[in-house]
């Protein structure tokens, strides 16, 4: 057991793209107040485990940075970056967010929403152009956390190591942070197995209690935190 715990804090190492601590962090250590507003799937709104991971990173930055930090959690289960779009408004930009983590890619992959890479690039893209406009100084991130489908869930998403490709390739493009735990599951269910990987995510999208808190909520404020 201890082995395959190191190995996931391991696969949690390389994770950023970016060597400066984000601003949302250093904001924070300089003692201003913050808002970050969480925006994706079911991944992350999704009780018991999506808002349970979400408030972690909360709670733990809190911790370290003199309770400055709001997280605010609006995206929405079974939604895709068409419904992100739509809903930026007052899910977003009305929260006055000096930071934005984006996770759509997830559904934008699965076949029956009819979302082509090139529409996920294209709205993910667009999404960001907004809310830079609105506020300029807005951080954003973009969030895989899904990477080995299992089931119906990987009949319903074939490609989504390539729409996992757009939003590394948008990241790589405008030098944004990326936060990719995507392929510490695919290292677990390849390497480990996939009875293995049901232990952090249970249909291989959405993350159980251990997935939640040892994987997803580490490997954000990772990213956040890595200099």
């Amino acid at each position: 057991m201890k082995s395959k715990y190191v190995f996931i804090v391991v696969m949690l190492l390389s994770v950023s793209l970016l060597s400066a601590q984000s601003h949302l962090v250093k904001n924070l250590q300089s003692g201003r107040t913050q808002t970050l507003v969480v925006y994706g799937t079911s991944i992350s709104s999704m009780r018991p485990n999506g808002p349970l991971w979400v408030k972690k990173v909360e709670d733990e930055l809190n911790k370290k940075y003199g309770n400055r930090l709001t997280v605010l959690n609006t995206g929405k289960s079974g939604q895709n970056s068409n419904w992100a779009l739509k809903n930026l408004e007052d899910s977003v930009l009305m929260k006055h967010p000096d930071a934005v983590i984006i996770e759509f890619a997830t559904n934008d992959a699965v076949t029956r929403f009819n979302i082509s890479q090139e529409d996920c690039r294209r709205n993910t893209e667009l999404l960001i152009t907004r809310i830079k406009e609105r506020y300029p100084a807005c951080e954003i991130f973009l969030h895989t956390p899904c990477g080995y489908p299992l089931g119906k869930n990987a009949v319903n998403r074939p490609e989504m190591k390539a729409y996992n490709g757009v939003y590394e390739s948008i990241a790589k493009e405008q030098k944004l942070r990326y936060i990719d735990e995507a392929e510490t599951f695919v290292r677990i269910a390849e390497e480990q197995g996939v009875p293995e990987l049901r232990k952090f995510a249970g249909d291989g999208v959405h993350p159980t209690k251990r997935g939640g808190l040892e994987i997803i909520a580490p490997n954000v404020i990772r990213v956040l935190e890595m200099e």
